[in-house]
């Protein structure tokens, strides 16, 4: 009985999902996008391993400054397709953004520069890649130089 109930289940997901990706466009294009969050939250429980519907979820809770949830997604995209190098790139980018927003800034920063380096492991000449590992790289050594100079000067303060 379990079985038929999942083969319904796939059937039935399959011939809502376009209708159900034309209604969250145009959700979209309306300038609706909580009500187009919801529409694809529905559709990705019916069909969780549609990473164009992940990635497109994760770009709305970008829109609407969600960063944990719009990495939640992309990470979900990456079980679906592990070797997408520009969805790396695009980890490390939200990494980035949210590292500004956020209080723990050096850990996602840490966080950035894996996303980056993986996403140049998969392709070596993918500029995007290495430009965020740059732009993160040297912000990164300034917010250790900032810290390392005021150790120094609690240091010298207490003698």
């Amino acid at each position: 009985m379990k079985h038929e109930g999942s083969i319904f289940a796939n059937v039935v997901g399959e011939t809502i999902k376009p209708i159900a990706k034309r209604r969250v466009t145009l959700l979209n294009h309306l300038n609706r996008p909580q009500e187009a969050i919801t529409a694809l939250t529905f559709l990705v429980g019916i069909v969780p391993t549609d990473a164009e519907c992940w990635a497109q979820l994760a770009e709305l809770y970008l829109q609407q400054n969600l960063y944990n949830q719009a990495i939640f997604c992309l990470e979900e995209v990456l079980l679906i397709i592990p070797n997408a190098y520009n969805i790396h790139a695009r980890l490390g980018e939200l990494q980035y953004i949210s590292a500004e927003s956020s209080g723990s800034e050096l850990q996602k920063l840490e966080a950035s520069v894996k996303w980056f380096c993986r996403s140049i492991e998969l392709c070596d000449g993918y500029l995007r890649g290495l430009y965020g590992l740059k732009l993160v790289s040297v912000l990164n050594f300034d917010i250790q130089m900032e810290n390392s100079h005021y150790k120094l000067r609690e240091l010298t303060w207490f003698k």
